[in-house]
């Protein structure tokens, strides 16, 4: 892409709020960053990089951003080195707020911690640590139902017996479902506290018109059933005239009558021999339906309403639920503040309490980011929920100052699993489109990355079968993805090659077809992952061997492919990424994959096994693990013996004890034997469980891993290299267990088995191989593009979950519950049930399919789609449309990938009876058909020019002493961390002493502002010396410089500061307004505010040095054991700079409580550290730093600095 189009300049052009429709491959990125230079270099009222706020979904995306904003400044600066604003702006740029939005809350907490009452170093818990202590929330919450004595507690017991049994399991997941889900809602509280009320009113609202409503909008779909079925179907027929005789105000009583008519037409009676198969069997869903909302609509003879008698049966259970919810949001709150930690939704809650009035208007803390913020972007819109709506718009523009600038594609929306809200993008789409004058709605559908005849089949694919009725998605012409750039992307036009670029291989698996088939076959044949991966690898090789052409992005030619090239898509590789590894090395095709399973490696199951053994040795099944293990090596007969020497009562542990005692290794036996293992085993033992009781838990790992050599062992195994890298990760992960927590090993194996409930945790190690072939799950895939591109398992079936403990939670509808009979032993569901299930699944069938576009629009030169069904499948299931596109029921009835594109294969391989022959190809696609029993291997295809065989070389031995011997020069280096602060430096140089032999960037100590050094540590007015200089220069970054001269105004910024929670009472109190106006009205501070405009309030900034010229601040020479060109980040944060166009002044205040004979002494304390900001600050802004100086605040005197 050499230029941009003309829809891209629109989008860098438009001003207001804009919506960014932007198709896949259509080159959002560089548009969102050419419309950032835009306002950066704008002539005419620049924006400076730090009035803008750009939000990505992922932190790689934030990286990405700002090193393409680097980059492009960089470019423009090199063509105008003169350009001091321009360098300014490259300075300003690690600073900018590019990040997640997560990462943006965090800030914005941090910067208003007083005003929310939190610990200023709070943190954010990793996950894991999230959940064990939610689950020890809810756990607490239950036991205390089970003990209470109230009314609330005995309906919270029958919850728990009638909705989960014996095992509550159930109910505590639920529990945490809804916290879940309220912590996306702009007020959860609002939402359960309505959700009660709704509970308790004596009547259920609405219920009847929520009946009417559903029965209307069945009645649609229901006909188009009916109109599809053969004429010489009569019931058909005359269902479809009594559904059309119920007008729209139809009564209840009406609908009843018809519904009671309807659901008797399963009956035998009504059809004739030979008729049920062919004509009753595709109304059965028809029949079922209309008896439930029979049952729903029709009274009872004494009058008595069904709906109102559910609503009564359920409310004590609701309530009690509502009751458990709100005890376990108040538990877990409780819980997370005792360790100053918040999790994820904290950040969105906390940040909506500091962005929004109670009353629903913005606070006094949202103008002040609105402010600071001219312009706020933000990527993947679609994926959004409602909270982390209401915080983007709290911190945007209204009105003809409309700042808002989303960008998303909704048919790119796949992490409903994580509650995201593709209907608000949708919804912003219809407002801005028709109903604002500053809000617009741009399209950006050039796709620069897919061969033309890919994107045509994309295109007539999904205009026929996504729907506006279903997850809101249409795909009307005006949404096609065009061919971008057909000049320089020529190569890749249709005209220049009319083939196909998809290709189907679909499998077919047994023939079957009657009633009660599997309606996919990956449930009915085990076999067909292994089946599917050997097509896949068969076909990948042969794309390489042919020497098959892609185009080169970098040089715009053809070239052959490479394993590097190539993707292999899949729903999911849980039970698939193993025997797709394994039908790859077969084939000598190198892989990379993602794994999940981190926990299940072999290697780190027996070491957890182990380390479950130290935690609690009475377990037979990881005892088993560990002696049948390399850690002990036992073999199955050893075990036997082993378990013989103690009755079968007894623990396993018992009778490797007993075993123990009764066969003394003999003194000389090697190798030892079962009896030497075991006694070996059992002598280190006893001080591995002391280490793990007492001392830290990655130490005692080290100690294992290092008495039993076990990574030695794991080295000479056929994926030693794979096993050792995942050890190393276990041990890792116990340092930052020991290092953040320390709790203890039974507290980490409960983190251990949170993570693997939870199917989470650290992808495995996988074989290091840059020219390898992908295999990763089509979310892994999201962003990313690949030549080649294998979409597999497209037969698979859809996972369709049942409600948890029988009720669902929807935003609308609230607690959606079954309904059990007084005697508690039958159950059904309620009318909302049935409402919300069917509403759920619609929108896991829209996100299915949006999966889909995703997996399709990754590939550039080639798609191949894969997949296997059951041989009767495409004669008796797909059903061609007549009109080309899916009926909203072929939809809603689809139950795999297959069953989308399925029905559009005639049309689209151009022959109705496609699946008939062996292959075939059309303009769009070609096709091979797979029958059951043809047998499927893998028969090696070498490259053309591939070398033969390997080197077997065995390497000369002064080379392997050379290499072992081998000394690093810089091991110094090696010892100094690679990022510093000026605070941490400040502190090291002061405490340097002559025979000090650690490097100058040793310490790792976190700095933060409350570790702010002072000459004095007793508290001071309530505040020790760090506290009130905190204070101090929190009074000096917020004040309003327009009074910074004036006492009464100083007081009354105090007072509002104070009001505000910015400033504690007590920090206010430690304030001397006198000395802050003797400051501003001094000569000095009085310069500073002649150009207050240029002034700029602790200013953040991020400059590399070497370490031979931070050497040179502690007043060290030498510096032996690094290299020159070494560098060390330094970030740090100026008080108090003036940025002129052709200078700077800088200014550090200091609130230490000395003595005038004391000055001399600070002032050289200090003098590095400024010194230290003026090279920072000359770096990072380009041009010279020419006043320094440093305030003394209780001596009232500022001090001038000699510059280096």
């Amino acid at each position: 892409m050499t230029a941009h189009t003309s829809s891209q300049r629109n989008a860098i052009a438009a001003r207001g709020n804009v919506l960014l429709e932007a198709g896949a491959g259509a080159g959002k990125t560089s548009t969102l960053v050419a419309r950032c230079l835009d306002l950066i270099l704008a002539p005419n009222r620049p924006v400076s990089v730090d009035q803008l706020l750009i939000v990505t979904f992922t932190e790689a995306a934030a990286t990405e951003m700002r090193h393409r904003l680097r980059v492009a400044l960089n470019e423009r600066h090199g063509r105008e080195p003169a350009d001091l604003p321009l360098a300014e702006q490259l300075a300003l740029l690690d600073q900018a707020c590019i990040g997640t939005l997560h990462g943006f809350c965090l800030r914005l907490i941090r910067e208003h911690f007083q005003e929310l009452g939190l610990d200023p170093q709070v943190r954010v818990l990793d996950e894991t640590e999230a959940s064990l202590i939610a689950n020890e929330s809810v756990r607490e919450v239950l036991d205390a139902a089970y003990i209470g004595e109230d009314e609330s507690s005995r309906c919270a017991r029958e919850l728990i017996r009638l909705h989960a049994g014996s095992d509550d399991g159930a109910v505590s997941g639920l529990i945490r479902q809804a916290h879940q889900f309220l912590q996306t809602l702009p007020d959860p509280r609002r939402w359960l506290d309505h959700e009660r009320e709704r509970w308790r009113h004596p009547q259920p609202e609405a219920l009847a018109d929520s009946l009417l409503v559903a029965l209307n909008n069945r009645k649609d779909g229901w006909m188009a059933l009916l109109e599809e079925q053969p004429p010489e179907n009569a019931v058909a027929s005359g269902s479809r005239e009594l559904l059309a005789s119920l007008a729209p105000d139809a009564s209840r009583a009406d609908w009843a009558k018809a519904l009671n008519r309807l659901a008797s037409f399963v009956d035998d009676e009504h059809w004739k021999r030979g008729e049920k198969g062919k004509f009753r069997d595709p109304l059965l869903p028809l029949f079922e339906e209309a008896r439930f909302f029979a049952s729903c609509a029709a009274l009872s003879a004494e009058g008595s309403d069904p709906l109102v008698g559910d609503f009564h049966r359920a409310r004590p259970l609701m309530l009690a639920f509502i009751g458990l919810v709100e005890a376990f949001m108040v538990g877990y709150a409780a819980r997370k503040r005792q360790i100053s930690g918040l999790d994820f939704s904290d950040l969105e809650q906390f940040s909506l309490r500091l962005l929004w009035t109670l009353d629903g208007r913005p606070s006094h803390v949202a103008h002040e980011w609105r402010r600071r913020f001219h312009h706020v972007f933000v990527d993947e819109y679609q994926d959004i929920n409602e909270a982390q709506d209401r915080i983007i718009t709290g911190l945007s523009r209204d009105g003809e100052e409309a700042n808002r600038f989303l960008v998303g594609d909704v048919k790119q929306s796949i992490y409903g699993f994580r509650l995201a809200r593709p209907d608000i993008f949708l919804r912003y789409a219809k407002s801005w489109r028709t109903g604002s004058t500053h809000a617009q709605v741009l399209p950006l559908a050039d796709n620069f990355r897919s061969h033309e005849a890919i994107l045509h089949f994309v295109n007539r694919c999904f205009s026929g079968v996504m729907r506006e009725d279903v997850g809101g998605l249409p795909y009307p012409e005006a949404a096609f993805l065009r061919f971008g750039d057909p000049e320089g992307r020529r190569l890749l036009t249709r005209e220049h090659d009319p083939n196909p670029r998809v290709e189907l291989i679909h499998r077919l698996a047994g023939r079957g077809g009657g009633a009660g088939e599997p309606d996919s076959a990956d449930e009915e044949e085990p076999g067909n992952a292994e089946i599917e991966a050997t097509l896949a690898a068969r076909k990948l090789a042969e794309l390489r061997a042919s020497g098959f052409q892609v185009f080169d992005r970098k040089t715009a030619v053809l070239r052959p492919v490479d394993w590097r090239d190539m993707a292999v898509l899949l729903r999911a590789t849980a039970g698939k990424a193993e025997i797709y590894t394994r039908v790859f090395a077969r084939a000598g095709i190198p892989l990379v994959t993602a794994r999940r399973g981190f926990f299940d490696a072999i290697e780190i199951s027996d070491l957890v096994s182990l380390l479950m053994l130290l935690d609690n040795p009475l377990q037979d099944i990881p005892l088993l693990a560990v002696l049948r293990s390399p850690l002990v090596g036992l073999s199955p007969d050893e075990m036997v013996e082993v378990r013989a020497a103690a009755s079968r009562e007894s623990a396993f542990w018992t009778a490797l004890l007993r075993f123990s005692e009764l066969n003394p290794p003999p003194a000389s036996e090697s190798p030892p034997g079962a009896a030497g293992r075991v006694a070996g085993f059992l002598e280190r033992f006893r001080p591995w469980r002391e280490q793990a009781r007492r001392g830290s838990l990655s130490q005692c790992l080290e100690d294992i891993l290092e008495s039993t050599q076990y990574l030695s062992w794991l080295a000479g195994q056929p994926r030693g290299e794979e096993a050792g890298r995942n050890v190393q990760r276990l041990l890792e992960l116990t340092r930052e267990y020991d290092s953040s927590q320390g709790l203890g090993l039974h507290r980490f194996l409960e983190r251990v088995r949170i993570v693997q409930a939870e199917g989470d945790g650290p992808e495995p190690a996988s074989a290091a191989d840059n020219n390898a072939v992908r295999l990763m799950t089509i979310h892994a895939s999201k962003g990313l593009e690949f030549p080649v591109v294998v979409l597999g398992d497209l037969g698979k079936r859809f996972r369709a979950e049942p409600p948890a403990a029988g009720i669902l939670i929807d935003d609308s509808l609230g607690l959606c519950p079954i309904v059990f009979t007084p005697d508690g032993r039958q159950s059904y569901p309620s009318l909302a049930l049935r409402l919300a299930d069917d509403a759920s699944r619609t929108r896991n069938l829209a996100e299915e399919l949006r999966l889909l576009y995703v997996a399709m629009t990754r590939a550039c030169d080639l798609l191949v789609l894969l997949g296997t069904t059951p041989a009767s499948r495409p004669e008796k299931h797909w059903v061609a449309p007549g009109d080309g596109k899916l009926s909203r029921r072929q939809v809603l009835s689809a139950r795999s990938f297959f069953d989308f594109i399925g029905p559009l294969l005639p049309e689209l391989c151009g022959r109705p009876d496609w699946f008939s022959v062996e292959q075939g190809a059309s303009s769009l696609v070609s096709w091979r058909v797979v029958s059951a029993d043809e047998p499927v291997r893998f028969d090696a295809v070498a490259a053309p020019g591939e070398p033969a065989g390997t080197d077997d070389s065995v390497p000369d031995l002064t080379e392997l002493r050379r290499h072992l011997g081998y000394r690093y020069p810089f091991l110094e280096a090696t010892r100094r961390a690679g990022k510093t602060t000026v605070t941490r430096l400040r502190r090291q140089i002061e405490t340097l002493s002559d025979d000090e032999s650690a490097g100058l960037f040793g310490d790792l100590e976190p700095a933060g502002p409350a570790r702010r050094r002072s000459s004095a540590g007793q508290p001071v007015d309530g505040l020790n010396a760090a506290q009130t200089g905190i204070a101090y220069h929190t009074f000096f970054q917020r004040l309003r410089l327009e009074l910074a001269q004036d006492s009464a105004g100083l007081e009354g910024e105090l007072r509002r500061l104070a009001s505000a929670g910015i400033l504690s009472e007590l920090e206010a109190a430690a304030i001397q307004v006198g000395r802050v106006q003797s400051f501003w009205t001094g000569p000095v501070g009085g310069s500073f505010l002649k150009h207050r405009s240029d002034i700029r309030r602790e200013l953040p900034f991020t400059a590399a040095f070497t370490s031979r010229e931070l050497d040179s601040f502690a007043g060290r020479t030498g510096g032996g054991g690094t290299a020159e060109s070494d560098l060390i980040v330094v970030q740090g944060v100026a008080d108090l700079a003036l940025i002129r166009p052709n200078e700077i002044w800088i200014l550090d205040f200091k609130s230490d409580r000395i003595t005038a004979d004391q000055l001399t002494e600070r002032v050289a304390a200090y003098r590095p550290q400024v010194q230290l900001y003026q090279q920072a600050l000359e770096r990072t802004c380009r041009r010279p730093v020419s006043r320094l100086w440093l305030h003394f605040l209780h001596l009232d005197r500022t001090v001038e600095v000699n510059l280096t």
